[in-house]
């Protein structure tokens, strides 16, 4: 480099984030990034423990480079994406001090970024407070095509979102609801909200995956997902409920609040009563009933979830529909 890195911080338009290694400027920062890099980091875990190795990490807006750099750190082999030079100049220079990290960092814009992606070239990406921007450029809809498109060549995607509710320029051009910008992908969770420096309006964090159930205490692949129990089900349930089918589990995720409005009290109340039932059957059944296993469970203010054991077999509806079963 050849600015020192006290140089290149006084050239930023903004210390956004805790500047990597150098607790001096902490208090300058507009964000503490503390909070969200411990959910990060158990997200990184989690997953890097099924893969069974570090993991290739995509950083979009990755402003200061702090949680591109905390992730190198744990032995991630990272890309860190800003359309700032300034921003791109300091995580360059932080990079050179940990020259044992595997930290990459470029100029460019995220939708470019994104349409030149190969599928497997990450396995995850980080898209942290940076998707308004694109919304408010783009559209909402050219952002849940660019998501959907993040989600199927990685494992999983942590986003922080910004809500129409704060008070910026560009609030207008956000979605009702965040989750309107990913509903289209097969599995998302609530699992965090943050306080921002800009209102006192908190911005929700969600993770993201066309290809995994991503819960703490289960990370595996499914091998397809439908809104329905099973084929003829209809959609009495307004699609609040996304069924994941691996090769030895069946996942039930069940959506307690839906964007749109669309569920009722009665309706979200019975989402959330009948998993209860069925996790308090599954957790302790009847003496004698070859129950399957019950391997997962849990909840928040947005879902519920269970994972249970796959047992071996057909569904009487499927094999009525194929002309299998004795109709007398």
């Amino acid at each position: 480099m050849t600015k020192d890195l006290n140089t290149l911080v006084s050239e930023l338009p903004e210390i956004y984030q805790t500047i990597f290694g150098h607790p001096e400027w902490d208090g300058d920062a507009a964000r503490d990034c503390n909070q969200r890099l411990d959910l990060i980091t158990e997200q990184y875990d989690n997953l890097s423990r099924a893969l069974g190795r570090p993991l290739n990490v995509l950083d979009l807006g990755c402003a200061q480079g702090f949680f591109s750099l905390s992730l190198a750190s744990k032995g991630a082999t990272i890309v860190g994406i800003d359309f700032q030079q300034e921003n791109i100049n300091v995580c360059r220079a932080l990079a050179e001090e940990n020259p044992d990290f595997a930290a990459e960092f470029r100029v460019g814009r995220i939708e470019e970024v994104i349409a030149a992606l190969e599928e497997g070239e990450f396995d995850l990406a980080i898209g942290l407070s940076v998707f308004h921007h694109i919304v408010h450029l783009h559209g909402i809809d050219e952002v849940k095509r660019l998501l959907s498109r993040l989600a199927d060549v990685t494992q999983a995607v942590i986003l922080e979102l910004a809500v129409k509710e704060e008070p910026l320029y560009w609030g207008v051009s956000q979605p009702d609801d965040p989750r309107e910008l990913i509903e289209q992908c097969a599995f998302y969770r609530l699992i965090g909200e943050f306080d921002t420096h800009l209102s006192p309006v908190p911005r929700p964090m969600y993770l993201v995956s066309n290809h995994r159930v991503l819960i703490n205490d289960f990370n595996q692949p499914f091998q397809h997902w439908q809104n329905q129990p099973y084929a003829g089900a209809g959609l009495a349930h307004k699609r609040s409920r996304r069924y994941f089918f691996g090769e030895d589990y069946v996942c039930k995720f069940f959506y307690y609040d839906m964007p749109h409005g669309i569920l009722t009290a009665e309706e979200s109340q019975r989402n959330k009563h009948e998993l209860h039932n069925e996790i308090k059957f599954l957790a302790q059944p009847p003496a004698g009933f070859d129950a399957p296993a019950l391997l997962a469970h849990g909840e928040n203010a947005q879902s519920g979830w269970l994972v249970m054991e796959k047992l071996p077999g057909r569904l009487l509806s499927d094999m009525l529909a194929a002309g299998g079963g004795d109709r007398s």
